[in-house]
């Protein structure tokens, strides 16, 4: 459960008032586009705040390790991603697409 501090640093607050365990990519993704009806770059920009800063804040416990998941989850996307559409790391500084 996220306390009021750190409520008060999140723009999401509504997504994270969700248990831990149905935290993801693709549902952060679900939740963006029905209320803020943006493309999966500014959603994915979005998480990858809302992460920085439960990162940054949360004590050590199960939602600080999902929130790591989550991170590395949305690293991987990108690059996959890109992978398959035929653009290698050789053709693209990946470093500054995320975080």
């Amino acid at each position: 459960m996220l306390t009021e501090k750190i409520k008060k640093k999140l723009l999401y607050t509504e997504y994270w008032e969700t248990p831990y365990e149905k935290w993801g990519v693709d549902t952060w993704d679900s939740f963006f586009y029905e209320k803020y009806s943006g493309s999966k770059r500014k959603s994915r920009s979005a998480l990858a705040v809302e992460l920085k800063v439960l990162n940054k804040h949360l004590k050590p416990g199960r939602e600080k390790e999902k929130v790591s998941i989550l991170k590395h989850n949305l690293k991987c996307a990108t690059p996959c991603i890109l992978r398959l559409w035929g653009i290698t790391s050789s053709r693209l500084d990946l470093s500054t697409v995320m975080m």
